[in-house]
């Protein structure tokens, strides 16, 4: 049995189930619990519990961006934003996608693109941002003449998440017609809130309390800022009296008098006086509140406490800046980008638009580069475009003129004992050592030092070689800094400099003949 089970055929596995279009869990036909039934036709109610508190108006949350210190953060967010150079690159390598990037540049440019990017910012505080485009023909294109940034609230969303505009003769919403608007949401946790959660939701109980703490903080500054004045009756004094008395203690600029009778004694306690500072405390507390919800740190705000902590806050708001460009471009891209791209260069890519970071301060790395390069190390191609970036060629050297028996001075030369076996060498006037680095026919010409340079390097080529080849071997041997010290001390006898030092007097006198003959020419 065993055996006839296994000649049997394989059963072939069940086919998977056919994917399922469209959508199941919409925001329609009462399906979605958390909002309840839509009725077609009606905007949607904002899912935010503080705006759904007050009925739903966006008005408060212009409220809260009163405040000065949101006001003071969420410029800075967006100022560092626009603060960016951007860029628009062809979304292929086609000449058509080239072609549609140029014309997008150029219509960006003349819009004043940091102006638009910076009103539609204000969609991260709200929720929402919304844009009008003002289309416009040129010639056989059409070019985005304008766009004009719309107030969030004028705006709501119907049941299919499109916006809507309200208006006084509609306020269920007047229907808008397709590519004419340009919108995004952010900050919501799901798909389901087309008005997104904007900073404004955060905001709102710090800047509250902020305020209300800030009026009785007033309160109290006014009461224990300045003196109280006491005024003291007798016994027995009329109504009339005290009344009169009560008016001289008013008639002090703090118009906080009170009247008690001699022997009645009233003070504040102190605990309620010192209590002032409690407000003090709460008002900052609330500043950096806001900070953080709108910067997601505090160090370009408030104080910080190490060189370490204020990387790790610059890494923070580093990443913000990146969300927000993100939100802008892609947004934008998804939108009238496509849109044009489309009208006007049909089959082209749609360009991609960015701000690019501002470039890192290379200084302190090229001066290390330079300190080792010194000592015999340099970076190689993969570790230089990581550090450097791209668009760097390295430098071609000219290789030095070819020498001849006439002119070359090898390393061993019989000659090199002195000027006097140099000299032999020569034709007994100007001696062999100026035959040897340079031709006195050449002698005047303006060339001459450039060519006793390269002979003389030439000449102590395998010598300055072999110094170098020891000092690697020593570094790279060596331990630490304070032995590769030490192994130079006991290095330097060993390197004999009289071959060196020949090669160099012998180039000096040659110079010195070159001039010489360069100067009986003039």
């Amino acid at each position: 049995m065993a055996e006839d089970a296994k000649n049997l055929p394989a059963q072939a596995a069940p086919a998977p189930p056919a994917p399922t279009v469209g959508e199941i869990a919409v925001i329609t036909d009462g399906k979605d619990i958390t909002r309840g039934f839509v009725i077609p036709g009606w905007p949607l109610t904002p899912q935010d519990n503080i705006l759904r508190a007050r009925g739903g108006n966006y008005q408060i949350y212009e409220w809260v961006a009163q405040d000065d210190q949101v006001q003071s953060t969420f410029q800075q967010r967006r100022l560092a934003v626009v603060g960016r150079e951007y860029e628009v690159e062809p979304g292929g390598d086609s000449a058509l996608d080239r072609k549609a990037a140029d014309s997008l540049k150029a219509q960006l440019d003349a819009l004043d693109w940091n102006g638009v990017t910076d009103k539609m910012l204000w969609g991260v505080f709200y929720g929402y941002g919304i844009a009008e485009c003002i289309w416009a023909a040129d010639g056989g294109e059409v070019v985005l003449s304008g766009v004009k940034v719309r107030k969030q609230r004028r705006f709501r969303f119907n049941e299919k998440q499109e916006p809507v505009l309200i208006t006084f003769g509609q306020p269920l919403g007047e229907a808008l017609p397709e590519r004419k608007f340009w919108h995004f949401r952010t900050g919501a946790d799901n798909d389901d809130e087309p008005y997104g959660l904007g900073l404004a939701h955060w905001l709102y109980w710090p800047v509250f309390f902020k305020r209300n703490n800030l009026k009785f903080w007033l309160v109290a500054c006014e009461k224990f800022g300045q003196p109280t004045a006491v005024g003291k009756y007798q016994p027995g004094a009329t109504h009339e009296d005290q009344n009169r008395l009560l008016q001289a203690t008013r008639a002090f600029a703090t118009e906080t008098g009170i009247i008690i009778p001699i022997g009645t004694e009233i003070s504040l306690l102190e605990t309620v006086k010192g209590a002032g500072a409690d407000y003090v405390n709460l008002y900052d507390k609330m500043d950096a509140a806001i900070s953080k919800v709108v910067l997601s740190q505090t160090m370009t705000t408030d104080d910080g406490a190490s060189l370490s902590q204020a990387q790790v806050h610059a890494d923070v708001a580093e990443s913000v800046i990146d969300a927000d460009d993100t939100l802008i471009s892609a947004s934008f891209r998804a939108g009238p980008a496509t849109w044009l791209t489309e009208w006007n260069y049909p089959g082209a890519a749609v360009p991609i638009i960015r701000r690019r970071k501002p470039d890192p301060d290379l200084a302190p790395k090229a001066d290390l580069d330079t300190k080792l390069f010194n000592l015999g190390w340099v970076r190689d191609d993969d570790s230089f475009r990581a550090t450097y970036g791209d668009g760097y060629v390295r430098k071609q050297v000219q290789a030095p003129p070819p020498e001849d028996g006439a002119d070359a001075l090898p390393p061993g030369d019989p000659g090199a004992g002195g000027g006097g076996d140099a000299a032999k060498q020569g034709d007994g006037k100007d001696g062999g050592a100026a035959a040897s680095f340079a031709d006195p026919e050449d002698a005047p010409h303006p060339k001459a030092a450039d060519q006793l340079a390269a002979q003389l390097g030439d000449a102590n080529a395998a010598t300055v070689e072999g110094w170098v080849a020891e000092f690697a071997a020593l570094l790279r041997d060596a331990g630490s800094l304070e032995e590769a010290r030490d192994r130079l001390l006991e290095l330097h006898p060993k390197m004999a400099p009289a071959q060196f030092a020949d090669v160099m007097g012998r180039a000096v006198l040659a110079g010195d003949l070159a001039g010489r003959a360069g100067a009986k020419t003039k």
